[in-house]
């Protein structure tokens, strides 16, 4: 069986094409290690006479009314459910030190307890890899709360 890319889902095809398009460029700054992207809405509108603050804006709530990716608005940016299981192996320390740093600096409430939840999962999913040992690591999911059930 393979993995359906994102851009190849029902969800992300229902999308306009607008959307797609902010979608795209809000990529093109590479998501963090916890798969939160900034959505400038004034930087993106500068980038076509014809796309405003305001479109940005709607734009972004429709991908995450499509399912397609968490959305908040008092602080512009998305998640994108399920990055970090494709980027973080519970094998290496290094990337989960990365990803509690990310959540860290992620200044949506609602988005970090959602990017928190997913790496709980993660390590539910591995409960027996050594990474989860790692003082490093440990320490700093241990700081995070990351290792309450």
């Amino acid at each position: 069986m393979t993995d359906t890319p994102f851009h190849s889902t029902p969800e992300f095809r229902a999308l306009s094409w607008q959307a797609q398009w902010l979608f795209f460029n809000a990529l093109k700054d590479g998501p963090s290690r916890c798969g939160v992207v900034d959505v400038w809405p004034k930087r993106y509108a500068e980038l076509s006479a014809a796309v405003t603050e305001q479109n940005i804006i709607e734009w972004a709530r429709e991908i995450a009314a499509g399912g397609v990716a968490l959305y908040d608005e008092a602080t512009d940016e998305l998640m994108l459910p399920g990055y970090m299981a494709d980027v973080t192996p519970a094998n290496n320390a290094r990337k989960v030190i990365a990803v509690v740093n990310a959540i860290k600096a992620v200044r949506s409430p609602e988005i970090a307890a959602a990017a928190l939840q997913e790496l709980r999962q993660l390590r539910a999913n591995n409960p027996d890899a050594a990474v989860w040992n790692d003082p490093r690591a440990a320490a700093l999911l241990e700081d995070l709360g990351a290792t309450a059930e």
